[in-house]
């Protein structure tokens, strides 16, 4: 079976002209068709160790030789070119990671999704109750399937976060529903009652539906209290409690989101070397030699020394006792003579001084012009790309490069490409400035503008204000929340927002918020399945059950100064809420000038 496997994947490596494809092509092949053959058996059987290696062998052999019978240097380890784009790979995936990032999915099914089919012949057949989830899975005496979710499951329950509900599901102090990694019992202070120890969370709620505080308070530190304080007490009113996958944003699971979690990659902050040469507007074949320049690891003689290859590291055009990259492409005196002629003088210090990685990212980013270059980032780019071509010509056919050839050639290559790039700009996306401004509503309406803040120690508030239809102040709000997310921030100003317009009597409500991530999940445009579900059907049921007209809409932030005001100025509240009859101190430039019609200027895409 497996065997069969590896020599379909051969066939379709045999079967490629990929003689006639450059690097660039082998490898859009390669992530397209040959990693892609594996995923249909890889969902439902874990493969051997040695079939992995033996495709990824293949896959390896097939972008850095091709179909030639002799076995070509790999410049760039696999493990490298397996990770993510952002940090430095190619974006390959490692099959035995993948292999297990799908059975992860089967395992996230059967905790997901009890009502399935599947499930349920599974629960029965090894006697898992349905209102259960063991810690560890009996797995071996049973199916391959029932194997291979056996192999993820202890990482699969690591990774279920809980959003709450009616909070009759969730233990307090052992599920994780409002810290990330450790349960709340990692974090006491203390010993914990034995009589709450396994106590719900909706055991901790009082007869008003707030946090019985007393209860734990005493218990935790003080930075998890702020987070629990964000936390919607759980109500029957907010539906069932629910789980979600902790490593994607919306809280459904996917494959992606599995194996970048398994690889380390999900937590890795982007490099912006690298985002630099993937941004770069040109030929895929230039950017991935720029993506190997980068990584120091062209055939230069002092790279094929540093692998023990018997070589003279000196230079063959200049006799320069090192070749390395940064020789080859610019200290070498064949290609310092070209890069004198289009380098300006007042730069030259820099650009013939700084490192490899500087130089290239420096110049690969610089769209100024210079002399008669339209655009430095893409000439520089194609010149270097041909630096390397004539230097390899010099090296194997003895064939020299003339510099004004040269800059004749790149000038041209450069010109095309930049057309080419303005053509794409012109019937593309453009942006146009446009006039900003709050506009006031029509009668009988009012209008809530809501913001959310999050400081750089950890505090998240919101805020916001209601004006009729003549711009004039009913009532406001500040809400010191505690630590979580600027989006929870949103959301809350949006739910304690609509709490006081309808205790104010306003039966014709536009709500306005600078968060098109809360806007779309309120509008149903977003699936949510994570921590902001309770809250979000909490907003959607206090819209429904009342009788009044709610509209909420996007705005861009200029027209929404005032709650954006309203939100910084809670950051001096204590924890909890405060209304404003009048408009606090500060606030009321702000609202003259709303009144009045001023706008801003802002860049926006047309």
């Amino acid at each position: 079976m497996y065997q069969e496997l590896i020599e379909k994947v051969e066939r379709k490596l045999s079967g490629w002209m990929a003689s006639q494809l450059s690097m660039a092509g082998r490898i859009m092949l390669a992530q397209l068709v040959f990693q892609a053959i594996p995923i249909y058996v890889m969902q439902t059987v874990m493969l051997p160790s040695g079939v992995h290696d033996r495709i990824d062998k293949a896959c390896r052999c097939f972008i850095w030789s091709g179909v030639s019978p002799q076995q070509k240097l790999s410049m760039v380890s696999w493990r490298n070119v397996c990770k993510p784009k952002s940090i430095g790979g190619l974006g390959f995936k490692s099959l035995s990671m993948m292999n297990k990032a799908l059975h992860m999915k089967l395992a996230w099914g059967f905790i997901s999704s009890p009502e399935s089919l599947w499930v349920k012949v599974l629960r029965t057949k090894y006697g898992v109750a349905n209102d259960t989830l063991p810690e560890t899975l009996h797995t071996r005496y049973g199916s391959h399937l029932w194997k291979s979710i056996g192999t993820v499951w202890s990482e699969v329950l690591a990774s279920r976060r809980w959003c709450l509900g009616n909070g009759d599901s969730v233990r307090f102090w052992w599920d994780l529903w409002v810290t990330k990694d450790l349960p709340l019992a990692a974090y006491a202070m203390d010993t914990i009652p034995v009589h709450i120890l396994d106590c719900k969370v909706s055991a901790f709620i009082k007869n008003d539906g707030s946090w019985w505080w007393d209860q734990f308070e005493h218990l935790l530190p003080n930075n998890i209290i702020l987070q629990i304080a964000v936390v919607l007490p759980p109500s029957p009113m907010h539906g069932l409690d629910t789980c979600f996958w902790a490593h994607s944003r919306t809280g459904l699971f996917t494959t992606k989101s599995a194996y970048l979690m398994l690889t380390g990659s999900s937590s890795v902050i982007e490099d912006y070397r690298w985002r630099s040469v993937w941004r770069w507007k040109g030929p895929q074949s230039v950017r991935i030699f720029l993506w190997q320049a980068l990584q120091d690891r062209l055939k230069t003689k002092t790279e094929l020394a540093r692998r023990h290859i018997p070589i003279s590291e000196a230079c063959d055009r200049c006799g320069a006792s090192v070749e390395d990259t940064l020789h080859v492409l610019r200290d070498c005196v064949a290609a310092k003579t070209f890069w004198l002629k289009v380098v300006p003088l007042e730069k030259r210090q820099s650009f013939f001084n700084s490192n490899l990685s500087t130089w290239l990212c420096g110049n690969v980013e610089d769209v100024s012009r210079s002399q008669n270059i339209s655009n430095w980032s893409v000439f520089f780019g194609i010149g270097v790309w041909r630096i390397w071509f004539w230097r390899n010509q010099f090296v194997f056919n003895k064939t020299s490069m003339d510099p004004m050839a040269l800059l004749v050639d790149v000038s041209l290559r450069a010109e095309e490409m930049s057309k080419i790039h303005n053509h794409c700009l012109v019937t593309g996306r453009l942006k146009i400035d446009k006039w900003i401004r709050w506009h006031p509503p029509d009668w009988p309406w009012c209008t809530l503008n809501t913001d959310g803040a999050h400081k750089a120690n950890g505090v998240s508030t919101a805020g916001g204000l209601i004006r009729d239809y003549s711009g004039r102040w009913l009532t406001g709000f500040g809400l010191m929340l505690g630590s979580c997310s600027v989006t929870m921030a949103e959301l809350r100003g949006i739910y304690q927002g609509l709490i006081l317009a309808w205790n104010f009597g306003i039966r014709w409500l536009h709500v306005e918020t600078d968060s098109l991530c809360a806007t779309q999940m309120l509008a149903n445009q977003v699936v949510t399945t994570n921590e902001y579900a309770s809250l979000i059907f909490a907003i959607k049921e206090y819209l429904q059950k009342k009788d009044w007209q709610v509209s909420i809409s996007h705005v861009y932030r200029e027209a929404n100064s005032a709650a954006d005001f309203m939100a910084n100025l809670a950051c001096s509240l204590p924890l909890g809420l405060m209304v404003y009859p009048s408009p606090p101190l500060g606030v009321t430039s702000i609202l003259l000038y709303d009144s009045y019609g001023v706008a801003t200027p802002r860049s926006v895409v047309f």
